[in-house]
């Protein structure tokens, strides 16, 4: 990952790398020789590179232009991560054409078991689609795709306070009252949700999200989970205040809300990793989920 110090626009060429990270950041110097604001790099959001400017940071704005200066002068300031990888160049492909609609595939996982499934596979579990965030030792966790069924189904995180847990309006009801409406409730088990502060005084450090966990079957997804996006207005775990949490806006971005607000649902739940699954995990052909004996060879 380049490291230089770029003092201005003409200067951009890497000459300082590191090589410790195996996720790093976009350089400049990648940036522009891509072509810059014109190249297939300019997705019009902001995001940062990993060069530095004194005291500020280089990151591209909205329009694909680059710029150095942060608002309030904060380095602190909120904007766009996209990690860069390098993969081993005799990594095998199984599938795919390198196409975004069909993208390589690298894993070929003929396991049958849901805990060996990749992230981002669909699965289906009662009459809903979810999708995998991700894996840990108490099993597979995943976010549903759409609303809880129902328009007209919206509801407060809290009246009481910001914090997640399962006896608030929203955490009560995913545990309690929509748990019951499903069916194969054994396929779930309990994992950690995570709740934290992110504003102003923890500097919007992304860490701090994860100080705190209450344990349950059901949840919200959080800052920095993946996939949260992509259905908005809904709430997430990422406390503001006492009575402020995070919620996802209709643009993708987020915003501050009151605990009292109403907003629709989108439950994310921990699935056991030894059920047994079928189908290729796409949209449409999900995974189905079984129990019964597993081979994890």
């Amino acid at each position: 990952m380049c490291i230089d110090e770029v003092k201005d626009l003409e200067s951009y060429k890497c000459t300082n790398y590191n090589n410790e990270y195996l996720v790093g950041l976009l350089s400049m110097e990648e940036y522009i020789n891509a072509g810059g604001e014109d190249s297939y790099l300019n997705n019009g959001t902001y995001w940062w590179f990993s060069n530095t400017s004194n005291n500020n940071a280089w990151y591209v704005i909205d329009d694909g232009t680059v710029n150095n200066i942060i608002k309030s002068n904060n380095t602190y300031y909120g904007y766009g991560v996209r990690p860069v990888i390098t993969l081993n160049e005799n990594i095998v492909v199984s599938s795919g054409d390198g196409t975004k609609e069909n993208p390589y595939v690298f894993e070929s996982n003929d396991n049958k078991i849901l805990l060996n499934k990749n992230v981002g596979s669909y699965v289906e579990y009662n009459d809903y689609i979810w999708k995998i965030v991700s894996k840990n030792e108490y099993g597979v966790k995943v976010v549903m795709t759409e609303y809880v069924k129902g328009n007209d189904m919206v509801i407060g995180f809290s009246n009481v306070s910001s914090i997640y847990n399962t006896n608030s309006l929203i955490g009560g009801y995913l545990n309690k009252t929509f748990y019951k409406t499903l069916d194969n409730e054994d396929y779930l088990v309990e994992g950690p949700w995570y709740y934290g502060n992110y504003n102003y005084l923890s500097k919007y450090d992304y860490k701090k999200l994860y100080d705190n966990e209450v344990m349950a079957k059901l949840g919200l997804l959080t800052i920095g989970d993946i996939f949260l996006n992509d259905v908005e207005e809904v709430f997430t775990t990422a406390i503001n205040s006492k009575n402020m949490v995070y919620v996802i806006e209709e643009d993708n971005s987020i915003k501050t809300s009151l605990i009292t607000e109403e907003l629709k649902i989108r439950p994310a739940a921990y699935l056991d990793g030894k059920l047994n699954v079928s189908g290729k995990g796409t949209l449409d052909d999900p995974l189905k989920l079984s129990r019964g004996d597993t081979n994890e060879n």
